[in-house]
């Protein structure tokens, strides 16, 4: 009876290889950071070096930072892992920062509340 449900879980575990995927390397991500928080911050404030501050510097940091803190105990978090998972977090905090930016730009404290619900969303 073991045998067949040894064989029952590998068809499972067989099945759900197809959400499996690889990430890219750190430094594609890391790039990608770079790029995407120069142009969020020229589109935002018509300055490169505003966007690196808000968007890439806390993403960039963040992700060597949860990489340096989970190395003691688990080996599961590459940096790879942690820089794509950043990138993901900066397009959606990105997202919820400029979908009230094209609406209503002079609205500071709607921007600061979205900027607060994106980081909510990323968290």
């Amino acid at each position: 009876m073991a045998i067949i449900e040894t064989t029952m879980d590998v068809s499972r575990l067989r099945a759900l290889t197809k959400y499996i995927f690889s990430v890219p390397r750190y430094y594609a991500s890391a790039t990608a950071i770079v790029l995407l928080s120069l142009s969020f911050g020229f589109i935002l404030d018509g300055r490169f070096l505003s966007g690196f501050l808000v968007f890439g510097v806390p993403a960039i940091s963040s992700a060597v930072v949860s990489t340096a803190m989970t190395r003691s105990w688990s080996r599961g978090l590459l940096i790879r892992r942690s820089m794509f998972l950043a990138l993901i977090s900066m397009l959606l905090i990105a997202f919820f920062l400029f979908v009230p930016f094209v609406f209503a730009r002079s609205h500071t404290s709607l921007l600061l509340d979205s900027l607060i619900m994106g980081q909510a969303f990323a968290f």
